[in-house]
């Protein structure tokens, strides 16, 4: 982790990251990296989604529908 912030011609400006301000704006710089890398990945699962209109999403069915209205019915009906 960075110990000081450096200005654009190299001196510290003082901003120490083990500061309760430092700590709070390296914080939002990495959520603005992340929020900004995550965009193209939302946007290709909503293209993918758009995709797959129609089809079953998810894990297939372990049981058939007749297995699942005999377990329903219960033991003795």
């Amino acid at each position: 982790m960075l110990s000081v912030l450096f200005t654009a011609d190299g001196d510290t400006e003082g901003r120490a990251t083990t500061t309760p301000g430092g700590v709070r704006l390296v914080f939002h710089v990495f959520a603005a990296v992340v929020e900004f890398i995550r965009e193209p990945s939302v946007q290709g699962t909503d293209e993918g989604l758009d995709v797959a209109c129609g089809a079953r999403l998810g894990r297939p069915p372990a049981m058939t529908e007749e297995q699942v209205r005999h377990a329903r019915e219960g033991p003795g009906r």
